[in-house]
């Protein structure tokens, strides 16, 4: 059987005036991969703008956990339509009940000249030069899961006081937990897509990976079952086009808060060490086996 392309996988059917369907990719416990959600939403809510326009920005909140065997329901309604951004709000639903929500900002091409990316990737230069030295950093089982398939997914050999530099600019080296820390190598396994709006949608989809999986690492958690971790809220600010094809880079640290919920802040950077985008994303992880209904967390 032909395994599906992650392109024809997240682009998104209209069904009825701003309704769109989408398929879902199996996931691990039956549950919808979050990254999917993301991504449907942005083609969704991208089919109802002008073409001229791109998504910027994306605010998203995990209502349900939804079954991956079934598809998706996405129903967009227009926000606002100005000269240069557009707004959308998209509700993503399974059996009649809401499952997601996403805000996103669409904006015309106002680009001001790049910046040089000396700064950055001068912080960044120890990742950098050991993206030939990668180490695989998915199990057996989890470079199985059609989910993440699509991608090459590695970690970096790289000393981790780079990222202590990254995530604080210019104020004082802040020393971290190694728990609450990871860097990973990405692309694409399949030929990138022509169109600006699925490409971002696919960025979108890689940027959920194992997320929720260092906040239970910095928690000192282990992610047993469906019930005891997953994501509760992300935020995407794009700020380059990415190119899928090539190695792109995502740092991200967790701070140590009480509680089952933990932030996570992540940059994504090219090879060349420019800033694509910026993530923020909320999860939880607790302690033990804790199964709960498929209808909530």
């Amino acid at each position: 059987m032909t395994h599906p392309s992650l392109q024809s996988l997240l682009t998104v059917e209209p069904i009825a005036p701003d309704t769109f369907v989408g398929q879902s990719i199996p996931g691990n416990h039956n549950r919808i991969f979050g990254g999917q959600l993301i991504a449907q939403a942005i083609s969704a809510s991208g089919l109802t703008v002008a073409t001229d326009r791109r998504v910027v920005s994306i605010q998203t909140t995990f209502h349900r956990p939804g079954n991956s065997s079934e598809p998706v329901t996405y129903r967009v309604s227009t926000v606002r339509d100005g000269r240069s951004f557009s707004n959308r709000r998209v509700e993503a639903l399974q059996n009649d009940k809401l499952i997601f929500v996403a805000d996103t900002s669409f904006q015309i091409d106002e680009a001001l000249p790049e910046p040089e990316a000396g700064a950055e990737s001068e912080r960044l230069t120890p990742f950098i030069l050991s993206k030939s030295a990668l180490t695989t950093s998915m199990s057996v089982a989890d470079a199985a899961s059609s989910f993440r398939s699509y991608f090459d997914i590695r970690t970096t050999t790289a000393a981790p006081s780079p990222s202590d530099q990254v995530l604080t600019e210019d104020l004082p080296t802040v020393g971290v937990p190694p728990s609450s820390r990871q860097a990973t190598w990405f692309r694409l396994r399949e030929t990138p897509p022509t169109t600006g709006l699925l490409n971002r949608a696919i960025f979108a989809y890689a940027t959920d990976f194992a997320v929720a999986r260092l906040v239970a690492r910095a928690k000192q958690v282990e992610r047993r079952d469906a019930g005891n971790g997953g994501s509760i809220s992300q935020s995407i600010w794009w700020h380059l086009e990415p190119n899928l094809g090539e190695w792109m880079l995502s740092v991200q640290e967790t701070p140590h808060t009480p509680g089952i919920r933990g932030l996570v802040f992540g940059r994504i950077y090219n090879s060349a060490g420019s800033l694509i985008a910026s993530i923020v994303q909320e999860a939880f992880a607790r302690a033990g086996d804790f199964s709960v209904p498929a209808r909530s967390h």
